[in-house]
């Protein structure tokens, strides 16, 4: 095993369990939930659909931590998959930005933007160093 394929394995596995813990989003009680978001905006009124995309997004990381972990079981075989779902992240993120700064008026002043901001680059970030990384993965054979 290369140096470069231990260092990915290392990265999806951090990756992977820093993302298991939104499990308690999915799965919180709806007043833990509405006290969360209202730390970040206290005048957002907490409906159906803010708790839906909520508990949505949570779930969505959860399934990426799983991934992540299965992927740094065996880092050759799972390469292609990798490889796709670090360029799904390059190209859906930077539209995230673009989506979040023209779609919601004042929102760059608010406390969630600068959170949002540090997931999306933290994504785009370890995708880019996931792509070095597996250019020095063999294939599996």
């Amino acid at each position: 095993m290369t140096r470069p394929e231990k260092w990915l394995k290392w990265l999806l596995r951090i990756i992977g369990c820093s993302c298991l813990p939104a499990f308690v989003a999915v799965v919180m009680p709806q007043s833990w939930l509405i006290g969360a978001i209202s730390y970040f905006d206290p005048d957002l009124e907490v409906g159906l659909l803010i708790t839906y995309l909520a508990r949505c997004l949570s779930a969505f990381y959860v399934l990426l931590g799983i991934l992540c972990l299965l992927f740094a079981s065996n880092v050759r075989a799972y390469k292609n998959l990798i490889k796709w779902v670090s360029i799904w992240s390059l190209t859906l993120l930077p539209l995230m930005v673009v989506m979040l700064i023209v779609s919601v008026p004042g929102v760059v002043g608010m406390k969630l933007f600068q959170y949002v901001v540090g997931d999306i680059l933290t994504a785009v970030i370890t995708a880019v160093g996931f792509l070095l990384m597996l250019r020095n993965v063999q294939d599996f054979s």
